[in-house]
């Protein structure tokens, strides 16, 4: 129904619901404020169309509530425990910044003022996680015709500055230095040089790394299968950060010789670096007693780097960055760094590693100003 009321045109429809008990409910929806009565009923004709496929709705609750509900059914689901506590997490941030407000309430104003306000104190990285899932959330609740615009359409991230880890990584030349000295002491007996060439090598997670099995690696066709993670925090064996974390990498010839050389130490797993009694038929057990601490790692790698002059804080995890750098340097495309990467998107692994392309960028308009000079 539409009706003027001064100079503008108000829309009201109307609709019936019936509850789990058999009792009906009857419902409505006004909007006004429309100047010419085409405006109305073209607002009139998207309330008609929600009705009649069954989505029209006056809910609107607070956005903590919806949010913790919508967590905890399309979100946490059969997620690791990691995971758990990210969103657990999000929940709290969400209940900190909404704690009274209404999900219909929010604007784009008021959702770039959260930003704002999130952002001052918290890193980069903390405020793109963070935010990628409330935005997620709030997609979902337009989709579900909830509400009926999307309050974070071009809205800017704010993050803290000084809080943000500028992101450490070798030149070609300082690569190629840590892995000729990483190869000259291995010792199939302590496996975390062999762990950290892995790392260079294929850009798997060090939990990945760690839960390697020899059955994953197919030394006739030059491949690895990540099937599985091992959770060094928790001390157990469980399966890979998302469903495209699943994947089979290639693995070069030099890679897969020098793992041959840990044949010895464990029939099942890559990277025990001493004998497991027989007795130890369980898989957490085995990779608990067996492969190194990543502490032990990351003091392997911080020695080796000092002994050659490098004074670089990376840890084992970084070897994850240096590898793209090396791809990324070398001419592989993004889809393919993504793939072996194991992410869900393309867009994932740009926005991780933007600062290489802003790197690159800047590099490419250096070369672009100097052709132009060439010219005069």
């Amino acid at each position: 129904m539409i009706r003027k009321r001064g100079k503008t045109y108000t829309v009201q429809v109307e609709w019936r619901t019936t509850d789990s008990a058999g009792h009906q409910h009857r419902h409505q929806k006004t909007k006004g404020g429309f100047k010419t009565k085409a405006e109305a009923k073209l607002y009139e004709n998207k309330l008609e169309l929600l009705k009649s496929s069954g989505k029209l709705s006056n809910a609107n609750p607070l956005f903590s509530d919806y949010f913790k509900n919508w967590c905890n059914t399309y979100r946490i689901p059969g997620k690791t425990q990691n995971t758990v506590r990210r969103y657990k997490y999000c929940k709290n941030t969400v209940s900190k910044y909404f704690a009274s407000v209404k999900i219909k309430s929010i604007t784009r104003a008021s959702f770039q003022r959260f930003l704002n306000q999130y952002g001052k104190d918290h890193a980069k990285a903390t405020v793109i996680k963070t935010t990628r899932v409330i935005i997620s959330s709030i997609k979902d609740a337009v989709a579900d015709n909830i509400i009926s615009s999307d309050p974070t359409w071009r809205t800017q991230l704010v993050y803290d500055e000084s809080r943000t880890q500028k992101v450490e990584y070798l030149s070609i030349a300082d690569m190629k230095r840590l892995t000729k000295a990483i190869k000259a002491k291995l010792n199939p007996k302590q496996t975390s040089r062999y762990i950290i060439l892995t790392a260079i090598y294929t850009g798997m997670r060090i939990g990945e790394i760690l839960g390697l099995a020899w059955s994953d690696i197919d030394f006739e066709h030059g491949t690895i299968s990540i099937n599985h993670s091992w959770d060094y925090v928790h001390n157990h064996l469980k399966d890979p950060k998302n469903a495209s974390s699943k994947r089979v990498i290639t693995a070069s010839p030099a890679l897969l010789d020098i793992l041959q050389q840990l044949r010895d130490n464990d029939p099942k797993f890559v990277f025990i670096q001493h004998c497991i009694p027989s007795y130890v038929k369980d898989d957490d057990e085995r990779l608990k007693l067996g492969v190194p601490k990543t502490t032990t790692v990351n003091y392997v790698l911080k020695l080796t780097l000092e002994k050659l002059g490098l004074p670089m804080s990376l840890h084992v995890h970084s070897l994850r960055h240096v590898h793209v750098a090396y791809l990324y340097a070398n001419g592989v495309d993004w889809y393919s760094i993504s793939r072996r990467l194991g992410h869900s998107s393309v867009k994932t692994t740009m926005d991780i590693y933007a600062y290489l392309i802003q790197e690159k960028a800047a590099k490419s308009d250096k070369l672009i100003d100097k052709l132009i000079d060439d010219l005069n």
